[in-house]
């Protein structure tokens, strides 16, 4: 074991991404200057010759993995990490990129603060659909430790759109990602970043590295994403985090002390769904299928006295425009139609 540069397991899974984004993910992994590496690639049965492009690398320290079957997104990625033999890991996403220094530049960070259960670094967002990039986080803010309470409530907070942004090109300390269950600790379906990032606060601090160290692609299913039709999962997983978290009392005081009871994360996550998702018969919009289940979810996210079936889309529709409008009265309206 080496004291001063300790093991960091990288991980990268994969399903049908395109040749240049993993190349490119890839291959700025490898061309870390960190000297105590190890990469896991996880192919998660991709059928578009991602497989091809993985074999076509040859250095010792990557490893090829493949479950045994086709895994949903998060649990593709949990069984990718429960591979690592690092005492720190990082996950990558297969079309995102680190500069070449990252790894050593987060270590360095780590090291000094061993109240932090992980280390998470600026960004910078690559928009695909326009060609213009921009820091995920204001210049301004400097590296610093964030205490877990502070950490919390900034993950509910800032998660409105940033719900990769804290565990894309972060550091985790393995103990603690194993003790809080890891990315797949509340059977999410694609969003594992926000229960894991509460999960890790409950065991330690968070450490923010103002540097940009890591790129991260946005990008849709207008754009050629195979899995970029997410609605009616992210609703699902709303569900699936308010269920768990009212079952997770380490998690349940953590958000209680920042400031967010059960009923105030449901509101925030009701304000979310307005913002995010629509149920417009569009060319890229939800299919039939995919609008019943944003139905339900609502439905279940409001637990309102409302009569479900049609009903709830003129209603979702109402408050899209309050939202839009009014935020103060949105906040009146869910209030009263909220059971908290």
């Amino acid at each position: 074991m080496d004291s001063e540069n300790p093991l960091v397991t990288v991980i990268i899974p994969v399903f049908n991404q395109r040749a240049d984004f993993l190349r490119q993910c890839i291959e700025s992994v490898l061309g870390q200057d960190y000297p105590n590496l190890e990469i896991i690639v996880s192919d998660n049965h991709s059928d578009n010759g991602s497989r091809e492009v993985i074999d076509s690398y040859a250095d010792p320290r990557l490893r090829v993995i493949r479950p045994p079957l086709h895994l949903p997104m998060v649990q593709h990625w949990a069984f990718a990490a429960f591979q690592a033999k690092g005492e720190y890991l990082s996950m990558m996403g297969s079309d995102d990129w680190a500069e070449p220094r990252w790894l050593t530049t987060m270590m360095s960070e780590i090291a000094p603060h061993p109240t932090a259960s992980f280390a998470f670094p600026n960004l910078t967002l690559h928009f695909k659909k326009t060609g213009s990039t921009q820091a995920a986080r204001n210049a301004d803010i400097p590296t610093q430790l964030i205490p877990s309470v502070q950490a919390a409530r900034q993950v509910i907070e800032w998660t409105s759109h940033m719900f990769s942004w804290w565990v894309v090109g972060a550091v985790i300390r393995t103990r603690d990602y194993f003790a809080v269950s890891g990315i797949a600790r509340y059977a999410t379906v694609h969003n594992g970043d926000y229960p894991l990032s509460l999960g890790l606060l409950t065991r330690g601090d968070a450490l923010y590295v103002s540097k940009p160290l890591v790129n991260y692609r946005i990008w849709g299913e207008e754009e050629g994403k195979s899995d970029g039709r997410r609605q009616a999962v992210i609703l699902e997983d709303m569900i699936r985090i308010l269920a768990c978290i009212k079952s997770d009392p380490p998690v349940q005081t953590l958000c209680a002390s920042a400031g967010w009871s059960l009923g105030r994360i449901r509101r925030r996550f009701i304000k979310l769904a307005l913002l995010w998702i629509s149920l417009l018969p569009t060319r890229n919009g939800p299919t039939a299928e995919e609008r019943k289940r944003i139905v339900s979810s609502l439905a279940m996210l409001l637990s309102t006295r409302i009569t479900l079936g049609l009903f709830m889309i003129p209603v979702f529709m109402v408050l899209k425009v309050l939202v839009r409008l009014n935020p103060g009265t949105l906040k009146r309206v869910v209030k009263k139609l909220l059971r908290t």
